[in-house]
């Protein structure tokens, strides 16, 4: 790993040197750039779909929620577990 050296401090007492990775470098500039376009697409989304964003939003959560309800009810039907109480649906 190449360390870069970055120095620290106010003028009136010496600098302290620190080492600091340029793998976290570059690590932070992903990140930073990944938030930029994460807040990019949000915008885009809000302004395309204006007052339903939300409705929509909340269609994906509820979709899947019931998605991952129906994956988990399968896995524990395929290893023997038997439900308790009464089911209204499905």
């Amino acid at each position: 790993m190449r360390y870069r050296k970055a120095h620290y401090g106010r003028a009136d007492y010496a600098p302290k040197t620190y080492c600091i990775p340029e793998d976290a470098m570059k690590d932070g500039l992903m990140l930073l750039i990944t938030g930029l376009l994460c807040v990019g697409g949000a915008a885009l989304f809000f302004r395309f779909f204006g007052s339903d964003a939300m409705s929509i939003i909340m269609l994906l959560a509820l979709v899947g929620a019931t998605v991952d309800n129906l994956r988990l009810r399968r896995r524990l039907r395929e290893m023997g577990a038997k439900p308790e109480g009464k089911r209204t649906w499905l």
